[in-house]
């Protein structure tokens, strides 16, 4: 060790060639200050280890500097700079664009945006595009439920809703709404699909999960519905039938009110004692197709509803 004797400052350490202020030669290592970031001292080029970002870090003047790596502190992982690169939020507290390559992640849509330095850009497989700079956020409570531009809701599983200010009414539905009159949902196409099986000459009610979802219908609501139904027997190699249901159907305030207000049908091909009778059912306010198939057969049935929604009329 060299000591400076006119400045009174150690001047080498292990060397009698220093090159700087201070040189350090050696091969083991340099013990700096270590202790948390309540025992900082905010004093220019101070260098320290902090024990609880597990960091070097030195101080610039302004603000404390991680050497190196990233540090995690609440919902935002701290790049190099000591900017935020990724964080996370609800999509309304998204931060104004302006630090380029930045990301986001809004928890509420479950959608990762990037910062272009003037934009956020949503982040997407490219199978579909879209502006979401403009959107209002839609609600997706169902299981397993998808929901595909802006203010819609997909309330029930399975359920989809696309465009503006779509609503599902019930299990498995496809809304699509390009806007609404007062309401979401008020004015819409939705399409469900119903099945079932027959196994002798006890009538079925087809569902939409199999099993005991209905069809049904929102009150205050009236429906222009096409029902296409097709049934094939699984025991015999083709023996089908089919039908096409044109239906009115309404529900006022309460479900006892819902009615098949007119029905029209076109047997497209029939099949000796297979019936079809789609009913209003005042119990669940819900259109039941009910099937009827004949002893001795095992018959798969199927029917995909398009409707054409309306709300609050």
């Amino acid at each position: 060790m060299n000591f400076d004797h006119v400045s009174g400052s150690i001047t080498n350490i292990n060397t009698l060639t220093p090159n700087a202020t201070l040189t350090v030669l050696g091969t083991s290592g340099i013990i700096v200050p270590t202790g948390n970031t309540a025992q900082r001292i905010s004093s220019t080029s101070t260098v320290r280890f902090n024990t609880d970002t597990h960091m070097f870090e030195g101080f610039n003047g302004n603000s404390w500097l991680n050497f190196g790596g990233s540090t995690i502190s609440g919902n935002a992982v701290i790049n190099l700079g000591n900017v935020p690169s990724i964080q996370s939020g609800t999509f309304s507290s998204m931060p104004t664009a302006g630090q380029n390559g930045r990301l986001y992640i809004a928890n509420d849509l479950h959608s990762l945006y990037q910062d272009s330095g003037t934009v956020w850009n949503n982040i997407k497989p490219p199978t579909y595009s879209d502006n979401s700079v403009s959107i209002v956020q839609s609600v997706t409570s169902g299981n397993c439920s998808v929901s595909i531009g802006s203010n819609n809701t997909s309330g029930y599983d399975y359920s989809v809703t696309t465009g503006l200010s779509a609503k599902t009414n019930t299990y498995g539905a496809l809304s699509h709404a390009s806007g609404s009159f007062t309401s979401s949902g008020d004015s819409q196409y939705s399409r469900y699909v119903l099945r079932g099986i027959t196994n002798s000459t006890t009538p079925v009610t087809l569902a939409l999960d199999g099993l005991t979802k209905s069809l049904t219908l929102p009150l205050n609501s009236a429906t222009n519905m096409l029902i296409q139904i097709i049934a094939s027997r699984t025991d015999v190699v083709g023996t089908y039938a089919a039908w096409n249901y044109n239906i009115l159907a309404t529900v006022g305030s309460s479900l006892s009110t819902a009615t098949v207000v007119a029905a029209y049908v076109t047997t497209i091909k029939s099949q000796k004692g297979w019936s079809v009778n789609i009913v209003a059912n005042t119990t669940t306010g819900s259109i039941d197709i009910n099937v009827t198939g004949a002893a001795g057969n095992t018959i798969r049935w199927v029917a995909v509803a398009h409707n054409a929604e309306l709300l609050n009329f």
